[in-house]
């Protein structure tokens, strides 16, 4: 028995739609101000306590801006309805 094979047309530039666009840019300029906001306070909290190494305050930074995503993915959803 022969399935029936089914073709489908992909049009150029067709990808996700302006919606879920639009979304990823909320995303991603709410990461900039979150991840910003997050490495500031990270760089306080390890200043206040003593540790002014490089180590220390890139290792803040870098987990700033990590833990940003799916803050920022949260709050976009939030902002956005879903």
């Amino acid at each position: 028995m022969k399935l029936p094979i089914r073709v489908t047309q992909i049009k150029a530039g067709s990808g996700p739609g302006p919606y879920l666009r639009g979304m990823t840019h909320l995303v991603l300029i709410l990461h900039l101000f979150i991840g910003a906001t997050l490495a500031g306070v990270g760089i306080v909290v390890l200043l206040v306590a003593g540790l002014g190494g490089a180590w220390p305050l890139s290792a803040a930074v870098v987990c700033g801006f990590t833990i940003a995503f799916p803050i920022a993915r949260a709050v976009a959803r939030a902002i956005g309805g879903e």
